[in-house]
């Protein structure tokens, strides 16, 4: 229990205390320690009002458009990350994040594309001898005609189909227990969290084929 009484030599050596501190505000915190007791109580004996709380800082949250537009700005346009936050109004950090995190989602999926790639190359040579057509005058063997490009979806439009189709699947999941109280408040928090980093992976992908797109684009004029 708090001390809420106390005797005049404590209240002379409070006093003194916080009028000898380096730093009045912390005293306060050190005293109630001292004594046991809460800082309430001190700033009574102190004869003061109780220190504003430091107000939290809350992280201002950016649409993902504006964060587009600057990945857009520094990988196609050519900026520096200073230009790019001094135009679009956000701190260089938030604009460093988004670029590297752009980088590395491109880079991953072009990797996951040169394997995807290689293996529907290396899949007709390694196929059975009887799956092979033979042609009626030659008697030859020879390879299925691979699909030409206009006969198939890329693969970049092929994944983001998959993904928003998971994506989708996740929000009918979510809808399907509006109004139903059946998860507490920390489940209904992790819920909104893997709903927020789900949707915020669609988008990261889509930003990252959007990029890939136009850096092919911008290579085609340039040869």
């Amino acid at each position: 229990m708090a001390k809420t009484d106390f005797t005049p030599e404590q209240i002379s050596e409070i006093q003194a205390a916080y009028r000898d501190a380096a730093n009045p505000k912390k005293q306060i915190s050190i005293l109630a320690d001292l004594y046991a007791t809460t800082k309430e109580e001190i700033c009574k004996v102190l004869e003061i009002e109780m220190p504003a709380p430091k107000p939290k800082k809350v992280p201002r949250s950016y649409d993902q458009s504006v964060k587009d537009s600057v990945v857009k700005a520094v990988i196609l346009d050519g900026m520096t990350y200073q230009q790019a936050a001094e135009r679009f109004g956000v701190p260089y950090g938030n604009v460093n994040a988004w670029v590297n995190k752009a980088r590395k989602k491109q880079a991953e999926f072009s990797r996951f594309a040169e394997e995807v790639e290689a293996e529907q190359t290396a899949a007709p040579a390694a196929a059975p001898e009887n799956k092979v057509k033979k042609t009626a005058n030659s008697g030859s063997s020879k390879k299925p005609p691979a699909p030409s490009p206009a006969e198939r979806k890329p693969l970049y439009e092929r994944v983001l189909r998959e993904v928003n189709d998971g994506v989708d699947g996740f929000d009918t999941f979510l809808s399907g227990f509006i109004g139903i109280d059946i998860f507490n408040e920390s489940e209904e928090d992790m819920l909104d969290n893997l709903s927020e980093r789900i949707h915020g992976f669609r988008d990261g992908l889509k930003t990252g084929i959007e990029l890939m797109k136009e850096e092919a684009k911008s290579n085609a004029r340039d040869s």
